[in-house]
């Protein structure tokens, strides 16, 4: 008998504490929501601004990897198999993985 009454007691207490009408509710849902678009519209902004900076240093990026590329294929070895060949063809292939993800983040957006 004694528990029922310490959880009822306890059931009201937080009912009460926490209690908000359902008109409090709302505006702090509207103050949220509020808030939520000036944060996205700041986003947003921020990104507006800085877009262009990082469109700019990824193709620059591209390009020197492009050129890498192109002068690790002068350097190697005729068609002959060798190791140095391998660490080549190893370098080329992560250097345009690396191009094509940086055309994938600047293009796919």
């Amino acid at each position: 008998m004694k528990k029922a009454i310490y959880t009822i007691a306890l059931m009201a207490g937080v009912l009460f504490a926490n209690g908000q009408s359902a008109a409090q509710r709302e505006v702090t849902a509207q103050d949220n929501v509020q808030n939520a678009e000036q944060s996205l519209k700041a986003a947003k902004q921020q990104l507006m601004e800085t877009y262009p900076a990082y469109k700019k240093d990824a193709e620059a990026q591209i390009k020197t990897n492009n050129d890498s590329i192109e002068s690790i294929r002068e350097r190697m070895v005729k068609p002959r198999r060798s190791p140095s060949n391998d660490a080549a063809k190893k370098r080329i292939d992560e250097l345009e993985d690396r191009n094509d993800d940086l055309r994938n983040r600047l293009y796919t957006q």
